[in-house]
């Protein structure tokens, strides 16, 4: 809670430093829906064992709108402690964005800037709103992807006992599974503007992150569970039977697959084969599929470091998590965060539209 109702203050204070608010706006989204997944994890899964067969997927099944429920209290709890801070609307670094250098009448051309390139209010209020949807969408397709996993515990385990992550038929459950989230997915994001038109954008574009979201939760345990099964082994002495290796290996395949899918989605987008925002949404997928590869892999890193360290476990891996922060946060802060809140320019269907439509005025 501390950490959600952050993030108003924080987009605040940094409403007239772009990148800054871009950074607190990821950091603490991501920092707000993680700790979220940690509150629902083992809690979710010690509550639901206590029960029957019905009891126990219910809970699982209304896990994700107890989610939905709990961010929307959240939400309004923390436009009332905006209110209560005075934190008032104004102009905010994001207005001070030029447009000189988005191209006209492109997607990313809108009237308040460039910083989002989706044509809402770019204030700090924005930027929290779209923080707060972000957590919810991570949480939310982490208990959709809960809810396969006991589904796959029941149907590929004798009805009981915990999904083997190493077994041929666990792994296909979750492969079918993952399938599944993708083609519901898939249907959202090709009828987006018939469900806009239906629902409204902002409903719509937030289930589709959400299907998005839950999607990259899927498609990163299949991937885990799939090299657990690659590298199984019943040599105790083998390398493979660590943790940290296996994740390691996971986190070493799924991130230039991932890399290849982003360079694609975005070759089809630039010859007109496939809609902007629908590889946008596939992209998003990818990004959050590489990130939770990669913290499920540092995690796993972390302990197994800090079981080699005399001293209390919990502080020797908060130390060394600090170590990681400082070494990777200033770069991030440098490098990534300028060119990430640049707008995408033009396609290079659009230029060459551009460039005939200039040759026929000037002809």
């Amino acid at each position: 809670m501390t950490t959600f109702f952050a993030l108003g203050p924080l987009c605040y204070i940094s409403r007239k430093r772009p990148n800054v608010i871009f950074a607190a706006e990821n950091i603490v989204a991501h920092l707000a829906a993680f700790i979220c997944v940690e509150m629902y994890d083992e809690p979710l899964a010690h509550i639901a064992h206590q029960q029957g067969l019905g009891g126990h997927f219910l809970i699982y099944c209304m896990a994700p709108a107890s989610c939905v429920a709990m961010f929307w209290i959240l939400s309004i709890a923390s436009d009332l402690l905006c209110a209560a801070l005075k934190l008032e609307e104004e102009e905010s670094a994001l207005d001070h964005l030029s447009l000189e250098h988005v191209p006209e009448g492109s997607h990313h051309h809108v009237e308040t800037g460039a910083f989002l390139g989706q044509g809402h209010d770019h204030s700090w209020k924005h930027c929290m709103k779209a923080a707060q949807g972000e957590s919810l969408a991570i949480v939310f397709g982490f208990l959709v992807k809960e809810l396969g996993e006991e589904l796959i515990n029941y149907f590929a385990n004798d009805h009981s006992g915990i999904a083997d992550q190493h077994s041929r038929y666990a792994v296909l459950y979750m492969l079918a599974y993952t399938v599944f989230i993708g083609a519901i997915f898939i249907w959202i994001s090709s009828n987006n503007e018939r469900l806009a038109e239906r629902f409204g954008e902002e409903p719509t574009d937030k289930v589709e992150q959400i299907g998005g979201m839950s999607l990259a939760w899927c498609v990163a345990t299949a991937s885990k569970w799939t090299t657990y099964a690659l590298f199984q082994t019943s040599n105790n002495n083998s390398v493979y039977k660590s943790i940290t290796v296996r994740k390691l290996l996971d986190a070493a395949w799924i991130t230039p697959a991932m890399v290849v899918l982003v360079i694609g989605m975005d070759a089809l987008a630039d010859r007109g084969l496939f809609a902007d925002h629908k590889a946008e949404s596939v992209i998003s997928v990818c990004g959050l599929v590489t990130g939770i590869a990669w913290e499920q892999c540092f995690a796993s890193a972390t302990i197994t470091v800090s079981e080699g360290i005399p001293g209390p476990a919990a502080t020797i891996q908060s130390l060394i998590t600090l170590v990681l922060l400082v070494a990777l946060v200033p770069g991030w802060l440098k490098y990534f965060v300028p060119k990430a809140r640049e707008p995408t320019p033009k396609r290079e269907l659009e230029v060459k539209d551009d460039a005939a439509l200039a040759s026929v005025k000037e002809t």
